[in-house]
């Protein structure tokens, strides 16, 4: 069984909540303490039940939460190396890219380095009996080392961040345009379809589109592009409307049954 809840998705914070056969997981505290209480209380978990917490990489809008969040919990941190160096005194578990840890009951954690402009970023893979899930935002760019890793994954959470029309003709300075649009910043839209339609060709049937800009994107441009590029009418897409509010239950598997329930109209049930 395997449930995901988006809490935070976008500029202004990022937060995913998981469980995976009674297994709470975290990925990225880039809201406040409370608004990461909040989101957790809508599938009835306290920040206490979480069993491990992944932290990508340490922009604020993925670790702002971390120093109050962190004196609730009573699990393990995982992170990349690099990452755990500036995240001292919380001393995490590493994560090294390309290397598996079995984390309990037969669920593997997998960590792979991103473009990312972040020394130590990351994406994860975690594998679970029954599926395997892929949470790859802040990419930069793909690579054939990305797509080998996240193959097969049957749920992804993968960026689309920006239509790069829009954001070469809209209001940001040139070089944080630059920087977006570099190896070093993060995914457009074309590149997520082009990935989508890869990973959607190799197993992938669930797609949730996140990290998306608000002045430079919009969900339904989102998934036009990425539902254009797929040909498989089985493979679902969901879009995360920027800094979700923690109301949306967005992939529920239970007993290899697939179900969902999305209050947003840009989901496909």
């Amino acid at each position: 069984m395997i449930r995901v809840l988006s809490i935070g998705s976008g500029s202004s914070g990022n937060c995913f909540y998981l469980n995976i056969n009674g297994k709470k997981i975290l990925i990225d505290l880039g809201l406040s303490a409370k608004a990461i209480g909040v989101g957790l209380k809508t599938v009835g978990t306290e920040p206490e039940d979480l069993d491990a917490v992944i932290i990508t990489h340490t922009h604020s809008d993925h670790i702002s939460g971390l120093p109050v969040f962190s004196k609730r919990i009573h699990c393990p941190i995982y992170t990349s190396e690099l990452t755990r160096s500036k995240l001292f005194p919380y001393d995490p578990s590493v994560l090294s890219p390309g290397k598996a840890v079995t984390f309990a009951d037969g669920i593997r954690l997998m960590a792979f380095e991103t473009s990312h402009d972040c020394p130590g970023s990351i994406g994860i893979r975690i594998e679970y009996p029954g599926g395997a899930f892929g949470y790859a935002t802040d990419l930069g760019c793909m690579n054939d080392r990305i797509r080998d890793i996240l193959k097969g994954t049957d749920s992804l959470v993968l960026e689309a961040n920006h239509d790069a029309e829009m954001l070469r003709n809209g209001p940001y300075p040139y070089v944080l345009k630059r920087r977006i649009l570099s190896e070093g910043g993060h995914l457009s839209n074309d590149a997520c379809a082009e990935a989508a339609a890869y990973f959607a060709e190799n197993g992938t049937r669930n797609l949730l589109l996140a990290h998306l800009s608000r002045e430079n994107n919009t969900p339904d441009l989102a998934m036009k592009t990425v539902r254009d590029a797929i040909h498989n009418p089985t493979v679902k897409i969901w879009v995360l409307p920027p800094n979700c509010d923690g109301e949306k239950i967005l992939y529920d598997r239970t007993d290899g049954q697939k179900s969902t329930s999305i209050s947003s109209d840009r989901g496909n049930p």
